[in-house]
């Protein structure tokens, strides 16, 4: 499987709601392939992922509650597997640690202000790290090449 490479936001309003559900979309796509090969391999049975859709309305309090559901829903899928790997022992090489949990900023303000695409980006980054990790065990462990 190949790395996992996600959207940045430029700091301009307008196109946050496309990046946030570009990254979204990318995010389960690449979790679901995971859980996918953790199921063919007969380590885990199928888990249920929620599904959002995306949001084509204004930039207002629904906007606001959207994008915290984005980011929440990605957060919890991605500590599920993190457990689930640690459960069966699938560990993060070269050390072989187990996987902590993420914790992804929520934006706690309706008003964005200049630190939001900066916060954004950062959970980015971890969301596409905590990826890759599993893309990581899942190669030493022999399920993908």
């Amino acid at each position: 499987m190949k790395r996992v490479k996600l959207k940045r936001l430029d700091g301009s309003l307008f196109s946050t709601n496309g990046i946030v559900y570009y990254n979204y979309e990318t995010s389960i796509t690449c979790v679901k392939k995971i859980i996918n090969v953790l199921v063919d391999a007969d380590w885990i049975d199928r888990i249920s992922i929620e599904t959002i859709n995306e949001y084509n309305g204004e930039y207002d309090r629904a906007y606001y509650y959207w994008q915290s559901r984005v980011i929440n829903s990605i957060e919890v899928l991605i500590n599920r597997v993190s457990k689930i790997l640690n459960t069966q022992g699938l560990l993060l090489p070269p050390d072989y640690q187990e996987l902590g949990n993420i914790g992804l900023y929520k934006y706690g303000d309706i008003l964005m202000d200049n630190s939001f695409s900066e916060k954004m980006n950062n959970n980015f980054v971890k969301i596409e790290n905590r990826i890759n990790d599993f893309y990581k065990i899942l190669e030493d462990a022999k399920l993908i090449n």
